[in-house]
């Protein structure tokens, strides 16, 4: 079994339609206009119109999906303690 840990993040994109992507350590929420991944470099958000999860093995890291992609959005996460500190520092 792949580490997923250690598997290289990669985002392969063909004609707005369909994604593959590796990397991807747990599917947090979808609908059919945003899928929120948890990947090995971060948070990361996909919006588009008719969005499905064609295809998902987390335990090789690799999600398919299809529709109509708009964007991809990576953000990090961010800790409750962290977030406190910011605000009381």
């Amino acid at each position: 079994m792949d580490n997923i840990e250690s598997k290289k993040h990669k985002v392969i994109v063909t004609g707005r339609s369909h994604a593959q992507i590796s990397g991807v350590q747990d599917v947090n929420e979808f609908d059919s206009n945003q899928i929120d991944l948890i990947t090995n470099q971060g948070k990361m958000i996909i919006k588009g119109k008719e969005l499905k999860v064609k295809g998902l093995n987390i335990e090789k890291g690799d999600v398919d999906i299809e529709g109509k992609i708009d964007s991809f959005v990576y953000s990090t996460k961010q800790t409750e303690e962290s977030l406190v500190k910011k605000l009381f520092s």
